[in-house]
This record gives structure tokens, C-alpha cells and sequence, in this order.
């Protein structure tokens, strides 16, 4: 769906090229300041970015909603599962309307470039989201008895934050039979 998107959005390509790299918290920071009007010096200042980026970082610890209930992830959920692309981009734009700073006007084709972005960032975190539940489970040894994986954040922190490296075990040699 991601690889989809971008051939069929031009905009949206052109979007994500601008930065070298994209996770899906670099995407959504980008969203928060897009819908709050947050300068990007001055956006951990502004009290519509914090607000955003708090939804947003809720949202991210559990992107299929599977521990709570969460728009976002509903939203994330019509995006993988149904093929009605105009009803999920309307919805879309209800939640933009829904969450963006009252001193933001923007046209119905920022809207429309703006559900698209979004729409890639649920599909993002999605993804990043069960990379990270497959990274955790191989570093338990693959076996599912162990606790789940802890919430977001242990192989993609945010950018800011320090790297923890993660490394598989290396593979076991064959044993001649």
C-alpha cells in the first residue's frame, strides 16, 4: 500500500523526498507542525504542536489499537484493510478539520495533499511499528512465552533520543547429520 501510494501521489513523493530519511515520528512531526503552523525552531513553543505531537506520540505507542482505542487507529485500520480510497481520505480530512489549529486556513487541496501525508504516516507506523514487534522477538530468541515487546520506541527512538543497537544473534551452525 505504502509503495502504491507513492507511485500514485506524485505530491507526496516530492513530500518524502525532501528529507534524506523518514520514521514515522520524523512524518508526523512534520503533520503537527503543518496543522499547528509551528515554525520548525520554534515549534517546541507552541502549545497546537504539543498538543498534536502528544496525540501523535499516543497514537504511535499502539498504531492498530490493539491495548486501546485510539482514531488514529482506526483510521490506520481502514488504511491497510479497505479498498475505498475516497472514504478513507474523507475521513481523513474530518480528523484534519477535527485537529487543526483554528488559525490555520487551508485550502481543499492542502487538505487533500494533508490526508495523503497522513495516510502514508499510518502506514508508516504501522509497518515501523511490527518491524519493531519482529526485532523484539528475535532478540528473545523468537519463542513466544516472553513478555511482549515493550512500547515504541526500543529500535526507533525518536531522533533526539540515543540509539540503542540492536543485533541478531548470530545464525546457530548446521549440525552435519
Amino acid at each position: 500500500r505504502m509503495y502504491t501510494l507513492l507511485l500514485r501521489e506524485p505530491a507526496l513523493r516530492a513530500w518524502v523526498d525532501r528529507q534524506d530519511y523518514f520514521t514515522d515520528w520524523l512524518i508526523f512531526d512534520r503533520i503537527a507542525r503543518a496543522l499547528s503552523g509551528a515554525a520548525e525552531r520554534t515549534r517546541q513553543e507552541s502549545p497546537e504542536y504539543q498538543r498534536l505531537m502528544s496525540l501523535f506520540e499516543d497514537y504511535l505507542t499502539d498504531p492498530l489499537g490493539e491495548r486501546r482505542d485510539h482514531r488514529l487507529a482506526e483510521l490506520a485500520r481502514q488504511a491497510i484493510t479497505h479498498a475505498d480510497r475516497e472514504r478513507l481520505r474523507a475521513d481523513i480530512r474530518r480528523w484534519i478539520d477535527d485537529h487543526r489549529s483554528g488559525a490555520i486556513a487551508m485550502t481543499p487541496e492542502q487538505s487533500a495533499d494533508l490526508s495523503v501525508q497522513i495516510e502514508f504516516a499510518l502506514l508508516v507506523a504501522v509497518l515501523q511499528d511490527r518491524i519493531d514487534m519482529l526485532f523484539h522477538s528475535w532478540n528473545r530468541g523468537g519463542g513466544g512465552g516472553g513478555p511482549p515487546p515493550p512500547p515504541r520506541g526500543g529500535c526507533n527512538p525518536k531522533p533526539h533520543e540515543k540509539k540503542k543497537k540492536i543485533t541478531p544473534p548470530p545464525p546457530r551452525p548446521k549440525q552435519a547429520h
